[in-house]
């Protein structure tokens, strides 16, 4: 077999050099072969029959030709590369999550003001809608109530700023099931199995607590099991008070449906599951979510929704 050493502008058998090919992208391709010490994209350089080593050789690029300028070229166009490749869908999905519940914010606050401002108008509102129509009747209509509601009158232009500000919050309302709806697409179509066992939302935010797919497909299922509860297991440490049974995935309608007594071996189960579908995600295996779901269904007896 022959040995061949390796430079960023070419390869080296014995003293015979072989240079690059001229072209940006091959002389990319050999530079990041030397940064990852993967000998693959050499072989077309230097044949199959070969032992691609990386090691230090006592000349310099200058010598054949090379100029320094043509190092920093390369150099910022792998940099350009390597940028673009580690942002994916997986960055689009975390930062839709974090942008829902940015909105859910926003529009707890806008709901939060208007039960206090529009309350002292019509005060029985607000028991007998939900949020969602509490803030579209105020939108539609502030100046509706009953003959018998015990609110104060409020002056008509008092009642038209409720109406403004309940439209901005109608509006957060809508692009906020627009977003959730992107983002359930999304993640059905890039995570699968994860979406079937987790649910597409709570699948999301597994991704944004662990820093993506890779990170969530290689932790253990006990960790998967705490992810959100950091507070709470950090205090169980420091304070020694009862460990957290569950994190974030408390979410999911398995866990909320079953007893307190229950609810830590569902959790664990459920971990597991969702452990493995994030595996199978991340190295392109044939979907399972469907068949791990239908397990924890016959485990315990209900559907987790």
């Amino acid at each position: 077999m022959r040995r061949v050493r390796v430079k960023w502008f070419g390869v080296f058998e014995g003293d015979v050099f072989i240079p690059v090919d001229a072209s940006p992208e091959k002389r990319v391709e050999l530079l990041e072969s030397v940064v990852d010490g993967d000998p693959s994209p050499l072989i077309e350089y230097a044949g199959d029959d070969v032992e691609v080593v990386f090691e230090h050789l006592p000349v310099e690029g200058e010598d054949y030709g090379y100029p320094p300028s043509l190092l920093r070229d390369i150099l910022f166009e792998l940099g350009r590369r390597r940028i673009s490749q580690s942002v994916g869908v997986e960055e689009s999905i975390v930062n839709a999550v974090n942008a829902i519940d940015e909105l859910d914010d926003a529009i707890n606050v806008l709901y939060a003001r208007l039960r206090n401002w529009y309350g002292l108008y019509h005060p029985e509102l607000y028991d007998a809608v939900d949020m969602e129509e509490y803030i579209g009747r105020i939108a539609a209509d502030p100046f509706r109530r009953g003959e018998d509601s015990v609110g104060v009158a409020l002056p008509p232009e008092d009642l038209e700023a409720l109406s403004l500000l309940a439209r901005t919050a109608l509006t957060l309302v809508e692009e906020r099931e627009r977003l959730a709806s992107y983002l359930e697409r999304r993640m059905r179509s890039a995570m699968p199995s994860l979406s079937e066992v987790a649910g597409p939302m709570l699948g999301a935010r597994l991704l944004a607590l662990s820093g993506g797919l890779r990170r969530l497909a290689t932790m253990p299922a006990s960790t998967v099991q705490l992810l959100g509860a950091e507070k709470a297991l950090f205090r169980h440490l420091r304070t020694g008070r009862p460990p957290p049974k569950h994190g974030v995935i408390y979410l999911h309608p398995l866990v909320q449906s079953a007893t307190p007594r229950e609810r830590g071996k569902v959790a664990r189960a459920l971990a597991a599951k969702i452990a493995i579908a994030a595996r199978v995600d991340l190295f392109g295996g044939e979907p399972v979510g469907k068949k791990l779901r239908e397990e924890l269904e016959r485990r315990f007896g209900r559907s987790p929704g």
